[in-house]
């Protein structure tokens, strides 16, 4: 999917402060639920990775192997896709934070899948996607 076809996340950056970008209504909804996320926790979603480029994707791929996605495969390169910056600490598997989000998310379209629950192979306590 090309970064022309995804829209800025107004409220948040990645840990070095770049502007993050997702689907058009992967945002829409990712703004929703941080309304709702702000509410209750007094501060934003602690966003990090959302959209990747092909290249950033082939990348990654370099770096982390077979952990990673294959390019052209990856719910962030198609804009569904946000990983959580805080560590296991804040977003980790039973935190408020982590149980608030897979909880309340769904209402928004927002899910952690069971492929990266506590329990699966390679579990992600921080990817969330984007599935209305």
């Amino acid at each position: 999917m090309p970064a022309s076809a995804m829209c800025l996340i107004p409220w948040g950056t990645d840990q070095i402060g770049s502007p993050q970008y997702l689907r058009c209504d992967a945002a829409a909804a990712l703004t929703r639920l941080n309304d709702a996320f702000r509410a209750q926790f007094g501060e934003a979603i602690a966003m990090d990775l959302t959209y990747r480029s092909y290249e950033e994707q082939v990348a990654i791929r370099a770096y982390f192997g077979s952990l990673a996605a294959k390019p052209g495969t990856s719910n962030h390169g198609l804009g569904l896709a946000l990983d959580v910056q805080e560590g296991p600490d804040v977003y980790g598997f039973g935190t408020p934070r982590y149980d608030w989000l897979v909880a309340n998310g769904p209402a928004f379209g927002w899910v952690a899948p069971a492929s990266v629950r506590a329990g699966a192979a390679y579990p992600e306590y921080w990817h969330f996607e984007y599935q209305p």
